[in-house]
């Protein structure tokens, strides 16, 4: 009796301690979280690195925009996926003998349920459908918002195209290569003709200059063509960087990528397919693909932005 009462006993300060241990880092949390809510350094914070920021904020707007398709266009698709799963577990249990119950309507008649999934037509949630159109409406929203912002972007293009023929024209050859010269000029150019063209073609889309819908849609095509030959400039231009890396052989230079290289690879990688497809007058990817490829590009940009945003606002 006595080992019970002393075993019972010298549990609940244990148990106590624990519970401590759980709830203390929470409220600690809970603390810096109401600090930093009420802290204006906080909105400082965000308003100067991402809203103030033209580069930024497009960077993530244009995630929000491609997730929203994206996210759209998944459940555009919801139904079919589903199907599929089940006709690939009736295979799987057909074949292998394995009981499998994700989902109700499978039962052991295999054969008929096989059938009749053959004949099924998916069927869209109506809620579902609704939620699916509202993503697309707000993607192509901030498309047009997107866009409109850029044009404003014409100003900077110009300052950076003309210091970058600055630097061409005065630096020498052993400080600047011609290669090098040749990217940077080809690169600049075709960013600023592209912007140009891109503003042509969003004002004669909206009504706003009187222009033939044909005369725009060259203008949109030509400025997909000159970002998809800017992003194979961009490609070129990082692997010349990558190879010039010190230590190790060329190949082995390629396991030593930087976060800011491996942002441009990843971002170059989700451009591309997209410049492809916007340079043809039907296109030839699906709205599913066109969401996944911007996600993959706009989204490892916006990733980089945020993080250091939140790195500056821990110090807080």
């Amino acid at each position: 009796m006595e080992f019970k009462a002393v075993s019972s006993s010298s549990s609940k300060p244990l148990s106590s301690a624990v519970l401590v241990k759980i709830i203390a880092p929470k409220l600690q949390k809970l603390k810096w979280l109401l600090k930093l809510i009420v802290n204006p350094n906080f909105y400082d914070l965000i308003n100067n690195s991402i809203f103030e920021n033209s580069y930024n904020l497009d960077s993530t707007l244009s995630t929000i925009c491609y997730l929203a398709l994206f996210a759209s266009q998944v459940l555009l698709y919801q139904p079919k996926i589903i199907l599929y799963l089940k006709k690939l577990i009736i295979l799987i249990k057909k074949k292998y003998n394995i009981n499998i119950n994700l989902f109700n309507d499978i039962n052991e008649k295999e054969n008929n349920k096989e059938q009749e999934f053959e004949k099924k037509e998916p069927i869209i949630n109506e809620k579902i459908l609704i939620i699916s159109q509202k993503l697309k409406l707000l993607s192509s929203y901030i498309s047009d918002v997107r866009i409109f912002n850029r044009m404003w972007a014409t100003l900077p293009l110009a300052s950076w195209m003309f210091s970058t023929f600055q630097n061409i024209y005065q630096k020498p050859s052993n400080q600047y290569s011609n290669f090098n010269k040749l990217l940077d000029f080809l690169q600049v150019t075709s960013c600023f003709l592209l912007q140009l063209f891109e503003n042509i073609g969003f004002l004669g889309d909206h009504k706003f200059i009187n222009q033939l819908e044909s005369k725009s849609l060259w203008y949109n095509i030509w400025c997909c063509k000159l970002w998809g030959f800017y992003v194979i400039l961009d490609i070129i231009k990082n692997f010349e960087q990558l190879l010039k890396r010190k230590g190790g052989s060329r190949l082995l230079a390629l396991y030593n990528i930087d976060d800011d290289l491996n942002q441009k690879f990843i971002s170059n990688i989700g451009d591309l397919p997209l410049t492809i497809h916007w340079s043809m007058e039907k296109g030839c990817l699906s709205p599913l693909a066109v969401g996944f490829f911007g996600t993959l590009s706009r989204g490892s940009k916006a990733l980089n932005v945020w993080k250091n945003t939140f790195k500056e606002i821990s110090k807080l």
